[in-house]
């Protein structure tokens, strides 16, 4: 019994210093978020089409005015990938590091009960990855033209008719014969005056968590989808796996069936979690799609955690109840 004490204690122990280590790297994580998101933005910021298609320089000096703004987005998107490189390997950090606790687990307490070990050891793992999922970005939605041709075409007959109605060009000393050759060539032609803008030309571009989309609901004064996902995506969850602690950890306690009662009935609210993820992602995906325009849609780190928290927490589910009806045997068998 002694055995079993000291073993549980190591157990929580590095429980203690792997959730230390899991909080330390999900700052780290959303620090590397923050930055990669105000990058992206700077670097769209430099191709939208405000900036373009209303920056009269676009127009008139189009090759030198295009080289500054490429220079300039090809940094910010290089700063991004960066940033989000490391966001990627302190992310997958964790789950090594969770790989291994759950290993240690295992190890320490094979002999007692590889259930209770694989069961606990995954539902604190998948608190970690919970953390990650909800904070990072799932998608990155984009959508632009590239290289976007604005036809212009003027017929030579109303730029003569302009040209001698407001302009007087005929009537300018000099100039009136030099511009009755003009009229010659132009008379029966159509002018080309069409614009084509290099590169991309940003109309729309998103990558947002699901604490970003649960606070944009909250200002929007969206209460109710707010509280939804805010219960969905983090409520439920949390509680789901501190209720499923508590059954592993207090058998002696007074409610312990009622907790357990309790813990199966959020079970069946588990597929609430993926609605959520398939809403969310839905949202994004058709949101300010216009024809005409191409469209970019990429999965980010934020929905492989999310996830990864779903799979893990349903398969640690599985144990830990596989695990509760191994005890309810033993004390059975105890007291017979």
């Amino acid at each position: 019994m002694k055995t079993k004490q000291i073993l549980l204690s190591i157990i929580f122990g590095c429980t203690a210093v792997f959730l230390i280590f899991a909080y330390q790297k999900t700052q780290v994580v959303i620090d590397e978020k923050e930055a990669f998101v105000h990058e992206m933005k700077e670097y769209v910021a430099v191709l939208d089409f405000k900036e373009r298609l209303l920056n009269a320089k676009e127009w008139i000096v189009q090759d030198w005015e295009w080289k500054k703004k490429n220079e300039e987005s090809i940094a910010h998107l290089q700063q991004a990938k960066v940033h989000y490189d490391n966001l990627y390997k302190e992310a997958f950090l964790l789950v090594y590091v969770a790989i291994a606790f759950v290993l240690l687990c295992l190890l320490l307490y094979f002999k007692h009960s590889i259930k209770w070990a694989i069961g606990y050891g995954l539902l604190i793992v998948s608190f970690s990855f919970l953390g990650i999922g909800i904070y990072t970005p799932m998608m990155d939605i984009q959508v632009y033209s590239k290289d976007l041709t604005i036809p212009l075409y003027v017929e030579g007959e109303e730029v003569i008719q302009y040209a001698e109605d407001e302009v007087h060009l005929d009537a300018i000393p000099f100039v009136d014969k030099l511009w009755g050759e003009v009229k010659s060539v132009i008379s029966d032609k159509k002018i080309d005056i069409s614009k084509e803008f290099h590169g991309k030309m940003y109309y729309f571009y998103n990558n947002k968590s699901v604490v970003d989309l649960i606070t944009i609901l909250f200002d929007a004064k969206n209460y109710l989808v707010a509280y939804a996902i805010l219960l969905f995506s983090i409520g439920i969850p949390v509680l789901k796996m501190t209720l499923s602690i508590i059954v592993l950890l207090f058998r002696n306690w007074s409610r312990w069936k009622f907790t357990r009662k309790v813990v199966k009935a959020i079970g069946k609210w588990s597929m609430a979690d993926v609605f959520v993820v398939a809403v969310f992602l839905s949202y994004l995906s058709i949101k300010n799609m216009n024809p005409g325009v191409e469209t970019d849609a990429s999965t980010l780190i934020g929905l492989y955690f999310f996830f990864a928290y779903v799979v893990i927490s349903m398969i640690a589910s599985y144990f830990v109840d596989a695990a509760v009806k191994e005890m309810e045997k033993v004390e059975e068998l105890t007291i017979s």
